[in-house]
C-alpha cells in the first residue's frame, strides 16, 4: 500500500494535474498541497473533503471513489 503523499503524487502524474489547478478548483492554498506532497502534514477532515471534491470535478471521477481511495491512503501514514 502507499501512503497518501504518494497516492497524491501518483495521481496528480496520473491525470496531468499540476497544484496550481488543484489549488484553484478546491481554495487550498498550493503550499498546504505541497506540504502533503511533501509528507510534511496530510489533509485534516475539511481540506480532505475539498480536496476530493476538487479532484472529482477536475477529473470526472466519481467524488465517492477518491474518497475511499485518499482515505485508504490516509491510513498508511
Amino acid at each position: 500500500m502507499q501512503n497518501f503523499a504518494t497516492w497524491l503524487e501518483k495521481f496528480m502524474m496520473d491525470h496531468n494535474l499540476k497544484a496550481v489547478q488543484i489549488s484553484k478548483a478546491s481554495g487550498i492554498h498550493a503550499n498546504v498541497i505541497s506540504n502533503w506532497r511533501q509528507k510534511h502534514s496530510v489533509p485534516k477532515s475539511y481540506s480532505f473533503v475539498l480536496l476530493a471534491s476538487a479532484l472529482a470535478y477536475l477529473t470526472e471521477q466519481p467524488r465517492s471513489q477518491i474518497l475511499d481511495n485518499m482515505a485508504t491512503a490516509i491510513l498508511w501514514d
